[in-house]
């Protein structure tokens, strides 16, 4: 069963991390070109290095709470939730990969 998970949750999560950044890419670039104001104030987010921690935390945050939706853009929507739906996956399955090979040790403890 290990051996399993550690075969097979890299490779999905590696998936959805790619989904994640694509749907972002699109995101950011349709936010930039048709909201500039939005994507100024949450600090010029970029997949870039030149990202940082305050603009990431920003854009994490309206993602997850769907502010985009407030714009009213249909495509920008469309684009907005792929790229939480995958960042919520990968968020959950890199836990999992994180929780699972320690669960013998978690389950000894109690």
């Amino acid at each position: 069963m290990n051996a399993l998970v550690v075969i097979i949750a890299p490779l999905v999560i590696g998936y959805y991390m790619l989904s994640y950044f694509s749907a972002l890419r699109a995101f950011l670039k349709k936010l930039q070109e048709c909201y500039p104001e939005v994507w100024i104030s949450l600090g010029r987010p970029s997949l870039g290095l030149s990202n940082d921690p305050q603009s990431s935390y920003f854009l994490s945050k309206y993602l997850l709470r769907k502010r985009y939706l407030e714009l009213g853009n249909s495509e920008l929507t469309l684009i907005g939730n792929r790229a939480r739906k995958t960042f919520v996956i990968s968020f959950f399955f890199i836990i999992v990969l994180a929780v699972v090979p320690m669960w013998p040790h978690i389950m000894d403890r109690i």
